[in-house]
């Protein structure tokens, strides 16, 4: 049999739909449910997730050099002012965070975290927004 591209092909995509459907277990009828996230397994995604894609934009030091080239410059999450703002509602948070700036109207430098979509990890990205929240320094 020769293996050509197609084949290649095939299988990435099985081995891709196979890894996304990861979260699925059986029960004892053989019915696919999802596994749910524990507190912990969310907490560890989020600070993963802030500590890989949003404290390299978000940190001090980027936001001064932001502010020094003139270009956008990133929420503030230590700011009360920003927290205080009538639009930084949880579900406009989830938002920008899932689907990244543009879909809020916001940089288009701002990616998101996609990762982070979907009903299955609601638990994460709750604990994210749950961390950004801390971060706000008293008035």
């Amino acid at each position: 049999m020769k293996f050509n591209g197609l084949m290649l092909l095939s299988a990435l995509f099985a081995l891709a739909f196979a890894i996304s459907c990861g979260g699925d277990d059986k029960d004892q009828d053989g019915d696919v449910t999802t596994v749910a996230m524990t507190p912990e397994k969310a907490k560890e995604i989020a600070m993963s997730t802030y500590n890989t894609l949003c404290v390299t934009c978000h940190s001090e030091s980027y936001r001064s050099a932001q502010v020094a080239a003139n270009q956008p410059v990133p929420a503030d999450f230590e700011d009360p002012a920003f927290w205080a703002r009538a639009d930084v509602t949880d579900d406009y948070l989830r938002k920008i965070i899932s689907e990244g700036g543009i879909a809020v109207g916001k940089s288009p430098l701002m990616t998101g975290a996609p990762g982070l979509k979907g009903e299955a990890n609601l638990p994460a990205l709750n604990a994210l927004i749950e961390h950004l929240r801390s971060l706000k320094k008293a008035e």
